[in-house]
């Protein structure tokens, strides 16, 4: 089976949502790989014939438990998990670059039941080239969905929430792809934390994906040299994604260099606490400023934090395109470039937005911005908007939506019990 390809921004428009009984909770409908035919006796001196293995208590299935089945597959087997719940699992050995090891839930598969050290539902550790996609994970005591020491990993289609301290995490997780999850409900940190790093080969790839009402950031780097390594985490393409409703920032990007962070639409964070909707910044004592990083054609609508902040000797980071709300950039560093004609600040979001208050944030047909720019201090702006659709010409608009952006999923609801606790917060001022 060919390793599964990125999915492009264009899967991001016009997704449905549904009813999952099993977790409570309107999720987004999830892309379902193609059913694979159970496998036939290999012919003599053939290769092995790729298998899939069916977990769950129906008649059909070859095991009971996710774990029973990651003992057995090999590269280029498929372990599809039938609706229902699930114990978690840790995976047994590496799959190859033209043959992963996957790990489908079906619609309905909840993974819910822990039994792994560390703490976390899905584990895989010490293992490349798994395939992670299509599952509901919760109440996991640490993290719902963990990638450590692993390379060439997707996590993909996934709905992980609420729990215990993240949703997803990865450490020393090189070319790691965490593709249109949700994650939200993470009670002690973020939705999605990808952490440490050996060497300048990192190039993390996080996209499509919404992160709410977690107890930390929505989406947090950090190359943490206190763990070893270069301390760095170079080469990440961070794009599509929707971050709202975290008690921290949005992004909390720490000690990356070379990376990319566009097209992403950020609203009402910083709800107790927090620097910027995207902040920029080093890790206390690391002395590894974030640097060299292109920040371009993202909306951010933050009442009570600042849009865009750049810290402790962040430097030669390219920030333009960016539509601001309520909140302008905050460079406290210097040595940036930040183009004061394309990164538009707006005072309000009724002025801009088809319908906010139903997370509609495209622009409304009578706003005109001013245009953005194609280019801007040696960096090209994305061509394509957050939806997918094309940009225009050598103007584009600014911000993650440009004119002709298509509908965009509506905001994730919270489960009755995360949301209770939620809504019991106060507001903090601004």
């Amino acid at each position: 089976m060919a390793p599964a390809a990125p999915v492009t921004p264009q899967d991001l428009a016009g997704r449905g949502f549904r009813r999952d009984p099993a977790a409570g909770l309107l999720t987004q409908n999830l892309v379902t790989p193609p059913a694979i035919s159970l496998p036939t006796s290999p012919v003599t001196n053939s290769p092995p014939a790729k298998r899939a293995w069916r977990v769950g208590s129906a008649a059909n299935a070859h095991f009971r438990t996710l774990q029973q089945a990651a003992e057995v597959a090999q590269p280029g087997d498929t372990v599809v998990a039938q609706a229902g719940e699930h114990g978690g699992f840790k995976t047994v050995r590496s799959g190859r670059k033209a043959e992963p090891i996957t790990f489908r839930g079906e619609p309905g598969a909840v993974i819910n039941i822990s039994g792994n050290t560390p703490a976390d539902h899905v584990l895989v550790r010490g293992t490349d080239w798994i395939v992670i996609t299509g599952f509901t994970v919760r109440d996991a005591p640490r993290a719902g969905i963990s990638v450590i020491d692993a390379s060439d990993v997707v996590v993909s289609h996934n709905v992980v929430g609420p729990n215990g301290v993240w949703a997803i995490f990865t450490g020393f997780a090189p070319r790691v792809q965490i593709l249109h999850n949700k994650a939200f409900g993470s009670r002690r940190e973020h939705g999605i934390y990808v952490s440490n790093s050996r060497g300048p080969d990192d190039n993390p790839v996080v996209r499509g994906n919404e992160c709410y009402a977690n107890a930390a950031s929505g989406i947090q780097f950090n190359g943490d040299c206190q763990a070893g390594g270069d301390g760095v985490i170079q080469g990440a393409l961070i794009e599509n994604n929707i971050l709202h409703d975290n008690e921290s920032k949005a992004f909390s990007l720490i000690s990356i260099e070379d990376s990319v962070i566009q097209n992403n639409l950020i609203y009402n964070n910083g709800r107790t606490s927090g620097a910027a909707g995207i902040h920029l910044t080093d890790e206390l004592g690391c002395g590894k400023p974030s640097r060299r990083n292109v920040v371009a054609n993202n909306t951010i609508v933050e009442p009570r934090i600042a849009g865009i902040r750049l810290t402790d000797r962040a430097g030669e980071n390219v920030i333009f395109n960016n539509l601001l709300v309520g909140r302008a950039i905050v460079d406290e560093a210097g040595g940036n470039q930040v183009d004061a004609r394309s990164n538009v600040l707006i005072d309000s979001p009724a002025k801009v937005f088809a319908n906010p208050e139903l997370g509609d944030y495209r622009l409304k047909p009578m706003f005109t911005p001013s245009s953005g720019t194609s280019t801007f201090g040696g960096r090209m702006a994305p061509t394509n908007d957050i939806s997918g659709a094309a940009r225009a010409g050598f103007a584009p608009a600014v911000g993650a939506c440009d004119v002709h952006c298509l509908p965009l999923p509506l905001p994730g609801m919270f489960d009755p019990r995360s949301e209770a606790l939620w809504n019991a917060i106060p507001l903090s001022p601004p």
